[in-house]
């Protein structure tokens, strides 16, 4: 810690007032008013600092990298946190590819997009905890606030995580390692990182932080003995320099401008020996292995689980869930007004503006208690097929939450409302941190019972208007 006599001036007509016993410097940062400040004040306060510094810093151990990830009860929560990275308006891509591949014999789960791409920096931010500058762009919202996503959803789709970024002239790799941090050891989360200049692609060292001034170089090159590059390729699918370079090719080819990033997630999750996200029964899509043994934890619960499954499959008309077992069905309803084009195994999904599909559509509103409080538009209507998903379609700032959410009538014993999609973007509510489902709470209770009383009602009204068959002449 360096102290430095003056670092910021503010408050000028204040320059003279004695620095008060428990002035906020704890962080090592002296502020300094405009005037004059006398020695002694300031060799008072650099003691006090010097205190300051020898505090602890909290140590993330590596545990918590798989404690963190249980948060999400499924993997394609864990996906969705990955996409919303890309679809954020600081990445701000309009497209991303999720592919499966073997690399050196090892499958890997692959996210490409096009977005900005991401410095040393930026990529130190995202491999840290709790670090969020995501900002809304006019109309386009964050969706990312916590600075959690890319941690939970990588580690519960796998136990590592390389990642190869490229901006303008700079290409960063970084390394997420729960086996890195096991080999090692490690009493904390280390991530190994290096930056390297186009087009020598020599390992440059990131000295001088984010800010630059004109003229100035931040970036200057490490010595050859430096060990990042061998310890990333050691304990990653990508065993040579070249492999590198081929990715960061490829990220390259996605765009006009050649920034993007990968994220390549390896030691993928299994269940009963096999990949969770299972690419058998369709080739362009990943299927939920839905029940997982290691998760359960008796086999014979397991075993009633799938028995009670496939019996309500074959005594239901309608699908019970399809966004919980097909990927390709969840991207297509992901985003309420989808932005980005996404991809799965080499086939793009067809995204869905789900109001715009349903039949006999008709608009209401829900206004939420309080002063100020803006009225939210939904949207009902029937599904075209008889067999399409039902329920509610609850989003938060563009983002599917929760879906298909039975809510009035379709919840009786005798279902009534069957085939009836709600349509609502939830502003209003407060997600949880994994975007998984809302904040619990009487805002939450108040809003379905309104919504459910509205579905009801635009059922009455329907089957007063309509005078055939629901669905139609099919």
């Amino acid at each position: 810690f360096q102290f430095h006599s003056a670092c910021v001036g503010v408050c000028g007509s204040h320059s003279n007032r004695p620095l008060s016993k428990d002035a906020d410097i704890g962080f090592g940062l002296l502020v300094v008013v405009s005037g004059t400040c006398s020695t002694a004040r300031l060799q008072e306060a650099g003691a006090r600092m010097s205190a300051a510094s020898k505090l602890e810093e909290s140590k993330i151990s590596p545990a918590y990298l798989y404690s963190n990830s249980t948060s999400h009860k499924g993997p394609f929560s864990a996906v969705a946190e990955l996409i919303d990275n890309a679809y954020d308006p600081d990445c701000n891509a309009t497209s991303m590819h999720i592919d499966l591949e073997k690399i050196n014999g090892k499958p890997c789960l692959m996210f490409t997009d096009n977005g900005n791409g991401m410095n040393y920096q930026t990529m130190h931010h995202m491999m840290s905890f709790g670090y969020s500058s995501k900002a809304d762009v006019g109309d386009h919202k964050a969706v990312g606030r916590y600075g959690n996503g890319f941690k939970s959803g990588s580690m519960r789709l796998g136990k590592d995580a390389l990642v190869l970024s490229r901006q303008d002239d700079l290409e960063s790799v970084g390394l997420l390692s729960q086996t890195f941090l096991e080999r090692t050891k490690a009493d904390t989360v280390k991530v190994p990182m290096f930056t390297w200049r186009l087009p020598d692609r020599e390992i440059i060292s990131t000295d001088g932080g984010d800010v630059q001034t004109p003229g100035s170089d931040p970036y200057r090159k490490l010595p050859a003995t430096n060990s990042i590059l061998p310890m990333i390729l050691k304990n990653s699918p990508l065993k040579t320099k070249v492999e590198i370079i081929k990715h960061m090719n490829d990220i390259a080819s996605l765009s006009e401008a050649g920034n993007g990033t990968r994220i390549i997630i390896f030691n993928l999750r299994l269940n009963d020996g096999q990949l969770e996200l299972d690419t058998d029964k369709d080739r362009h899509d990943f299927v939920f292995r839905e029940f997982n043994e290691e998760e359960i934890g008796d086999r014979s619960v397991m075993l009633a689980s799938k028995a009670a499954s496939r019996q309500r499959r074959s005594t239901s008309t309608f699908q019970e869930n399809p966004i919980r077992t097909s990927l390709r069905e969840y991207c297509a309803v992901l985003y309420l007004k989808p932005r980005m084009k996404i991809s799965l195994l080499g086939k793009k999904v067809r995204t869905r503006f789900i109001t715009k599909e349903l039949l006999n559509s008709l608009s209401d509103s829900y206004k939420p208690l309080g002063a100020g409080r803006a009225a939210t538009r939904i949207t009902f209507g029937r599904v075209r097929k008889r067999g399409d998903p039902y329920g509610m379609m609850m989003y938060h700032n563009n983002r599917l939450i929760e879906g298909y959410v039975r809510i009035g009538g379709q919840k009786k014993a005798v279902a009534e409302a069957v085939g009836v999609v709600g349509v609502i973007d939830c502003t209003f509510l407060q997600p949880t941190h994994n975007k998984q489902e809302f904040n619990g709470g009487q805002e939450y209770s108040k809003c379905l019972t309104a919504l459910g009383r509205k579905l009801d009602t635009y059922w009455f009204n329907i089957n007063h208007r309509v005078q055939k068959d629901i669905y139609g002449n099919e």
